[in-house]
């Protein structure tokens, strides 16, 4: 190979190694230029808020909820854009996430969402149940036996009572008050309208929205009836209610007893009934002893005609429904075995020889 083909072939060569080279560079400037740009749109994704608005949106994320699941609830409901920089970001940080209640603002960043999903919320839930036909003042003592879940300095007792012996002086949510002011008589308690259920409470609610809780619960309940479709207004069929759900065993029971009281309403006869003689006295006396027959109290329908000024306690669907309308019946009585086996009566001396059968002996 003479020199000329030497020089050629070098030429050729370099030319090659020249071209390699380029490419090479063009790869990294790629590369580069992909890295940069991926990063921009990863860390842009994972610092910039989510949005302008500043709404507040409650999510619950349920005990067990993988990462990605969680994402998904998220971008449900719209706290975050893309759920693919949420996975990627999950995956390079491995955060502790915590299940529960949260209340996030949609303008936060993914990664401020993660800071605050990383900390175990700050407030719990209390669960109770507050069983058909007790009053306010009996609920208010479940709810101090279940003072230590909620946190301190939450939800008061005494305030309790006080917003429910005199709502009048407190101004609740636009449709409670409405509410009220259209179906409960002004100065009265808010006795029957408490809603009998479990219910969830955060751990730091108020007194206020203790109670509103349990109206927002009475309003729904009573939502699919017409209040005003009985022959008495409706907070004296409360009252009547609330009688019925205290003296009524069972639906069938409570729907006899519905009808027998309104009979004796009609007639003019004493309701005399245990239950109202047991709210004037404070006992829970099956029957009323001789004593507390004497006391003298308008909740003492032994000794007053008609209806109790108010309810005496805070009664479930099922005996406010038969209170509105109540059945006809020829009963005028009725008693109940220790059992609790219901006998009903037309006359008193039906009355009588059942007192004397199932309950004297």
């Amino acid at each position: 190979m003479n020199r000329s083909q030497i020089r050629s072939e070098r030429k050729k060569g370099s030319k090659i190694v020249t071209c390699f080279l380029f490419l090479i560079i063009i790869g990294i400037i790629l590369a580069v230029g992909a890295f940069v740009a991926y990063n921009n749109w990863y860390l842009k994704g994972i610092s910039s808020p989510n949005s302008d608005s500043n709404e507040i949106v409650s999510i619950t994320i349920p005990s067990g909820t993988s990462s990605k699941n969680i994402g998904v609830i998220l971008h449900d409901n719209g706290l975050i854009k893309n759920a693919t920089i949420w996975d990627l970001y999950i995956r390079m940080e491995s955060p502790a996430l915590f299940a529960g209640e949260y209340a996030l603002p949609k303008n936060l960043s993914i990664e401020e969402i993660v800071g605050i999903l990383s900390q175990a919320p700050q407030n719990k839930t209390v669960r109770i149940t507050f069983r058909e036909g007790l009053s306010y003042s009996k609920m208010a003592e479940i709810i101090e036996a279940n003072e230590a879940s909620f946190d301190p300095g939450a939800v008061s007792v005494n305030q309790f009572i006080e917003i429910a012996e005199n709502p009048d002086n407190y101004t609740f949510s636009d449709e409670i008050q409405t509410f009220l002011d259209t179906y409960k008589p002004e100065g009265k308690s808010l006795e029957g309208f408490l809603y009998p259920n479990t219910y969830d409470f955060k751990s730091d609610i108020t007194a206020v929205e203790f109670i509103e809780k349990f109206l927002a619960e009475f309003i729904n309940q009573v939502s699919d009836l017409n209040l005003d479709s009985g022959e008495r207004s409706f907070y004296e069929t409360l009252t009547l209610a609330s009688i019925v759900e205290q003296e009524g065993l069972t639906d069938d029971d409570r729907e006899i007893i519905a009808g027998v009281f309104n009979n004796r309403l009609i007639d003019g006869i004493l309701l005399q009934s245990d239950a109202t003689v047991n709210y004037a006295t404070g006992k829970n006396e099956r029957r009323s002893t001789f004593e507390d027959l004497k006391v003298d109290s308008p909740y003492n329908t032994y000794k007053y005609a008609g209806l109790p000024p108010t309810p005496i306690n805070n009664p479930r669907l099922n005996s406010i429904e038969v209170s509105l309308s109540p059945i006809d019946t020829y009963y005028y009585y009725f008693i109940h075995e220790e059992d609790g086996t219901p006998h009903y009566g037309k006359t008193l001396a039906d009355h009588n020889s059942n007192v004397a059968r199932y309950l004297d002996n």
